[in-house]
This record gives C-alpha cells, structure tokens and sequence, in this order.
C-alpha cells in the first residue's frame, strides 16, 4: 500500500533543518533542569555513605526523579535529545560518569557521614556543570551541522 500524501524531500529536509536550528537556543528554565538534576547526583552519592534504609530511600528517590525531570523537559518543550545520542556529546557524559561512580565510591568508603555530605555537595556541582558542558556541545554540534 503506497502513501498518498506527495511529500518533496527537499521541503521535509528543509523543516528538519528549521527545527534544529531552533534547538541551537537555549530554551526557559534548562539551568534549572541541570541543577535538579545536580541535586539529585548529590543526593545519590550521600546515599552510598548512610545507612539503610536510608541509602535505599535516597537511591530510589534519585531514580524516581530522572523520569520526572525528562517528563517535565518534554512537556514544556517538546523534544527530548537523550544524553548518550549525539556523538559529539558521548565524552562529556563519559567524564561525568566517570567522577559520579568515583565520588560514589569514595562516599560509600567514607568513615564519616559529612564527609559523604561533602562528596555529595562536590556531585552536585559537577553534575550541573556538566550538564550545562553537554548543551554546549551538543548546540556546537547543530551549528557545524547546519552551517556544513
């Protein structure tokens, strides 16, 4: 069964074109959604330095917060570019991931649940800078594609 609609290829090509450079500006409230999304790194690695059930509590929270950001982002703009997708944008996840198991290691090895506090504020902040780092490069990359 064919499609009856006549689609010109080079006018779908042309509205991809258009909607990608719309992706290249940043939109209302992406620095909050890094920060929260900061936070909730923070929260993960204070969890590997606390007891249960509060560990448990904090790591589930965490996981249960991840759907609700991504809901939300789509929701109020439409589209969704998951992390790991763009490969210009794999080795900024990879530095992230790297210090995030790290810091979750030395927090679950912690002798102190402040230090483990500390561990968590220091997550926070290279999760958010990170996720900042991730749209930069990620616009950096529609504008060499669009421009290419």
């Amino acid at each position: 069964m064919e499609n009856e609609e006549c689609v010109d290829p080079s006018a779908a090509l042309a509205s991809l074109d258009d909607a990608a450079a719309g992706y290249a500006q940043a939109v209302p409230g992406e620095g909050w959604y890094h920060v929260a999304l900061g936070l909730g790194a923070g929260l993960m690695v204070i969890a590997q330095g606390l007891t249960s059930p509060w560990s448990w509590i904090l790591a589930v929270a965490f996981f249960g917060r991840v759907p609700l950001l991504v809901g939300w982002w789509r929701r109020s703009h439409g589209w969704w570019v998951s992390g790991y997708a763009p490969a210009r944008t794999r080795g900024v996840v990879a530095l992230m991931a790297v210090a995030l198991v790290g810091l979750m290691g030395a927090s679950f090895l912690a002798h102190s649940v402040w230090m483990s506090v500390v561990l968590g504020g220091v997550a926070a902040i290279v999760v958010t800078i990170a996720g900042f780092a991730w749209m930069r490069v990620w616009r950096r990359g529609l504008a060499v594609a669009e421009a290419g």
